[in-house]
């Protein structure tokens, strides 16, 4: 996906189904696979509240 995205494998807190999003990539580290991403609707992303209750992700 390039420097600029990154696609996010994780799991739905309610569904417990395999889920994805892509996310804009404003600061990263590919070595150290840090990622500083962007929300586009805060702490309400489906994404964001997914991964709060399960942080385990697979990053493409």
């Amino acid at each position: 996906m390039g420097e600029r995205f990154i696609l996010v494998n994780h799991i739905g807190r309610k569904s417990q189904k395999q889920r994805q999003a892509v996310l804009e990539v404003i600061r990263g580290d590919s070595q150290s696979k840090n990622y500083y991403v962007v929300s586009a609707f805060g702490e309400k992303s489906q994404w964001y509240q997914n991964l709060m209750n399960h942080p385990e992700v697979e990053v493409q």
